[in-house]
């Protein structure tokens, strides 16, 4: 029996939309706090999601490839999940 000992691009994917959504949420409530702005409102302006999502992708593509994909400066976007899933979600 043959084991893969890397990670199919697939999973690297699914990893990385995982990694950016809990970045998304994060950079959100951020904002949220600082800004006194409803996360709902924030959802809604572009240019916001869209400086979001370059800046999440980014970060993400640095620290996430399907070689370091266990890396633990990727559970840094994971760590407050349960703040994240309650303001976010």
């Amino acid at each position: 029996m043959l084991f893969s000992f890397f990670r199919t691009s697939d999973a690297a994917a699914a990893q990385k939309r995982e990694a950016l959504k809990y970045y998304t949420a994060a950079k959100l409530t951020e904002i949220s706090n600082t800004r006194k702005i409803p996360i709902s409102i924030l959802k809604q302006d572009g240019d916001i999601m869209s400086q979001i999502t370059k800046d999440g992708e980014d970060l993400i593509g640095k620290y996430l490839t399907a070689k370091n994909i266990d890396d633990p400066a990727i559970d840094l976007l994971r760590q407050d999940k349960k703040n994240i899933t309650k303001n976010f979600w």
